[in-house]
């Protein structure tokens, strides 16, 4: 990803650019194409698998939380019926 920042951003757009227009011509040309040839499957293998850990990352972080959430609402829920019927808590 920094690769790609820096080469194709700064050097093929920003620097090109500019360099193009302070000499009138074409210095640096487009930035080359990037092509794969890996098979469709083996494509689809690899974007299903990227999908199931994303969104496995993106869950990941609440499920403590909602766990934590869960058993207090539990003993808010307990604390009120306690509290309502006079018995003792839990």
């Amino acid at each position: 990803m920094l690769y790609g920042f820096f080469v194709t951003l700064l050097v093929y757009y920003l620097l090109a650019y500019f360099l193009n227009r302070l000499f009138k011509r074409r210095v640096i040309g487009s930035a080359p194409a990037y092509r794969n040839d890996r098979s469709l499957l083996s494509r689809r293998l690899q974007a299903t698998g990227v999908a199931v850990l994303t969104g496995f990352l993106l869950l990941l972080p609440f499920t403590q939380p909602l766990h934590y959430i869960f058993d207090k609402s539990d003993s808010v829920v307990d604390y009120v019926t306690a509290a309502i019927t006079g018995a003792d808590r839990k």
